[in-house]
């Protein structure tokens, strides 16, 4: 691969240039706080699953962590990690597009689609986007099975249902290509088994050399089988109606692609990738967040389709002559038939349907395209927060950097200002339940094994633990980002109100301060 030719480099500086206004902007203290926050814990020497839970795989959290080495601990540190993260997908789909095309065009529509629906909408670092990366990579190595099985496991240490979706894509396309069954073939397979088992070794050593291996086991166990699986604590229902029919489109696209493409099936991986990624990313929280990273890879079967559209008509149409033929020559009709020419006005007819077929295919990528940028620039950033092109102002914290709205450009000095301003940098505070990022801004300790405690995750018995670390600690000021009498946690709750008065408000968010008698009268008049 040459990537420096001009073709690819316009498209690195066209995708550059369009997430320049994005990736800086938004403050999402809740999700990109638990990975900010996870890889500090990592920067001060904590490991995940021996020091601290992890409900997810470790690698996002050591890249972020990296990150904060090389460019320093900032929220701007792990922005420019997902930029450059976005920058190597978009060469990942246009290499993988094109590779499969040679359509210029249509490669660049697809490089589009990832840009107005991946890292517009969620652009910090984050797992499913850091896995969809590591899963791109995995295609474009094909049939390299060595570095096809390797990159399969990175992807699984980057989030694990992705993991599994790359797994079953490749073993999958394996037996289609007839690589497992025949004998001769079979090394291929055996290839690929073994480079997936030396990375699942390496990770296998990691974790037992620094005694995390029991509790990768049981956070593995708990939150994601228990807790997600079975008991569906982050479900949501699936939507109806015409939100519904939005919300299949990726595996409508795959679906077809794979139904146009099933002629050639050494092209069956990339729409067999896109369906397996998007069933099982999309439960069993089905919202707006899990939604736009599947819809991000729709651009590859779309690019396909159009790329082979010849020939896609071209073996539709051949069965249609071949339906044609059988029915003139049945013995009923042998007479009505014996003078009709079946390929007589089959050429305009040809162009006519190509140009239908193409158009309909070039509106579907335009209308995606004009849906993704519109929900990425006008819509609520990341569901919950206010849209992209509102966060015009600068916070200048040092561990910001960023664009945020004017609310969060008051909010955030604020908030730290008063922890430090009431602790020491070795001091412990207490978020509650869901605003990590403030561990990372003001730079203070987390007395809990919890990197945060949102949707009722965790167990009476976990929050029991929460509180014992809170009374040995002696944690004098809490942070809550939602009133706790509204929470689930009713045990931690219930501790917080019989225990901290209010210190001071800052829109959603409270300072609570441990009840001393002889302060009590002074917290009471703020």
């Amino acid at each position: 691969m040459n990537f420096l030719t001009i073709k690819n480099f316009f498209i690195i500086l066209f995708s550059f240039f369009v997430l320049s206004f994005f990736f800086n902007r938004g403050f999402a203290y809740y999700d990109e706080g638990f990975i900010l926050h996870a890889a500090q814990r990592v920067i001060q020497g904590e490991l995940p699953y021996r020091d601290f839970d992890l409900i997810y795989t470790p690698g996002t959290v050591f890249l972020t962590a990296a990150a904060f080495k090389i460019f320093g601990e900032s929220i701007l540190a792990g922005r420019i990690l997902s930029l450059l993260v976005s920058l190597l997908a978009v060469y990942l789909v246009y290499k993988i597009c094109f590779r499969s095309t040679k359509n210029y065009f249509g490669s660049f529509l697809a490089v589009l689609i990832y840009l107005v629906w991946g890292p517009t909408h969620i652009n910090f670092p984050w797992p499913s986007m850091f896995a969809l990366t590591a899963g791109l990579a995995t295609l474009l190595a094909w049939p390299n099975f060595l570095v096809v099985g390797l990159m399969t496991l990175i992807t699984l240490i980057l989030k694990q249902n992705f993991g599994i979706a790359v797994f079953l894509t490749v073993i999958i396309q394996m037996s289609l290509m007839g690589q497992i069954g025949k004998i001769r073939q079979f090394r291929n397979f055996s290839k690929f088994i073994f480079g997936f088992s030396v990375g699942t070794l390496v990770f296998l050593i990691y974790l037992l050399s620094t005694g995390s291996l029991e509790g990768f086991l049981n956070n593995f166990y708990f939150y994601t089988v228990k807790r997600f699986l079975l008991e569906g604590v982050a479900s949501t229902s699936f939507p109806t109606g015409l939100k519904g029919i939005f919300y299949l489109l990726p595996v409508t696209i795959s679906v077809a692609a794979i139904f146009l493409l099933r002629k050639k099936p050494k092209m069956l991986i990339f729409p067999l990738f896109t369906l397996l990624f998007y069933l099982f990313g999309i439960r069993p929280t089905s919202d707006y967040p899990h939604l736009s990273v599947l819809m991000a890879i729709t651009g590859i079967p779309l690019a396909l389709i159009l790329g082979n559209s010849k020939q896609i008509l071209d073996a539709l149409q051949k069965s249609s002559l071949t339906r044609m033929t059988r029915f003139a020559k049945a013995p009923a009709r042998r007479t009505s038939f014996r003078h009709f020419d079946q390929t007589q006005y089959l050429e305009p007819v040809e162009r006519l349907v190509q140009n239908l077929f193409n158009t309909l295919v070039y509106g579907s990528i335009l209308v995606i395209i004009i849906l993704g940028f519109y929900t990425g620039l006008f819509k609520n950033y990341y569901r919950w927060d206010s849209p992209l092109y509102k966060q015009n102002s600068f916070s200048d914290q040092t561990k910001a950097k960023i664009f945020v709205d004017q609310k969060f450009n008051r909010v955030i000095p604020e908030v730290v200002g008063e922890i430090k301003k009431n602790s020491t940098k070795n001091d412990y505070i207490f978020i509650f339940p869901n605003a990590p990022m403030f561990y990372f801004l003001t730079d203070r300790k987390n007395p809990t094994r919890y990197i945060n405690l949102p949707l009722g995750l965790h167990s009476p018995g976990q929050e029991r633990e929460v509180v014992d670390n809170l009374k040995k600690k002696r944690i004098r000021l809490i942070l809550t980002n939602e009133p706790p009498e509204n929470s689930n946690y009713h045990i931690v709750s219930e501790y917080i109100l019989k225990n901290y008065l209010k210190k001071k408000e800052f829109f959603e968010f409270t300072l609570w301060e441990k009840f001393e008698n002889e302060k009590r009268s002074e917290v009471l008049s703020i």
